[in-house]
């Protein structure tokens, strides 16, 4: 296991602390400024053009599958603690994870936790309307993919909760976190989107995992049989 390993990064992967990361957060708290003024001034149907929704993807939308991963309830549903809680946990996670998989990798599973479980969502909605099929908003599904990410490649690491006066291992709040999905799934849970926090989940681990296997593939193997094989002329 990489476990809290330092040379993870020592391949050319290792960049600044929290670029991608603090960019996100930013990108994240700017969205939320605009679209609560933007809903204020009631100038633009935010949610209904940039929200995930069944009907929005009937109407073409595709957008959406991005868009509502920036997009967070309004303050006057309690946004602020929606957001809050998603910047803690990409705060919290996101800065290993980021130095590990090098600032490519970090966003490409971020957006794509956010999408695959944008999708599942949508996909519970067409055979739940009622308990899937709300339109979607947060950043949870691709904060779900990093802490599942940071639990896969640091499962030992400690990490304080705000909530909780100890520790805990990112193996066990990995675990805790699909303990309350897989119950979220089948109990109702007012307006949590379980489908798509189970979605970012999946994407965490599966990419962490590959990214493991290759980051322990012997060197010809990750260069392939025929670059293996190629030598660098002497002159005579």
């Amino acid at each position: 296991m990489l476990e809290d390993r330092d040379n993870l990064c020592r391949s050319g992967r290792l960049v600044s602390r929290g670029s991608v990361t603090t960019l996100l957060i930013a990108l994240n708290v700017a969205v939320f400024v605009i679209q609560n003024l933007v809903e204020h001034l009631d100038s633009f149907p935010v949610y209904s053009s940039f929200a995930l929704s069944v009907d929005g993807l009937k109407h073409g939308r595709l957008w959406q599958f991005l868009t509502f991963q920036f997009l967070h309830l309004p303050l006057s549903q309690g946004g602020m603690f929606h957001l809050m809680g998603n910047l803690f946990l990409i705060h919290l996670v996101g800065h290993p994870v980021e130095k590990a998989l090098g600032p490519s990798g970090f966003l490409k599973l971020y957006l794509l936790g956010g999408t695959f479980g944008g999708l599942l969502q949508m996909i519970g909605g067409l055979f739940s309307p009622g308990q899937f099929g709300l339109s979607v908003v947060g950043a949870s599904a691709g904060t779900f993919g990093l802490i599942a990410a940071f639990a896969t490649l640091f499962p030992h690491r400690l990490v304080n909760l705000f909530f909780l006066p100890v520790a805990i291992r990112a193996d066990v709040l990995l675990s805790l976190g699909v303990a309350a999905t897989l119950a979220g799934l089948f109990l109702p849970s007012g307006h949590v989107a379980h489908c798509a926090h189970l979605g970012g989940i999946l994407t965490g681990f599966i990419l962490a995992r590959q990214f493991l296997s290759e980051s322990r593939a012997p060197a010809f193997v990750k260069l392939g049989p025929t670059s293996a094989l190629k030598t660098t002329p002497k002159p005579d």
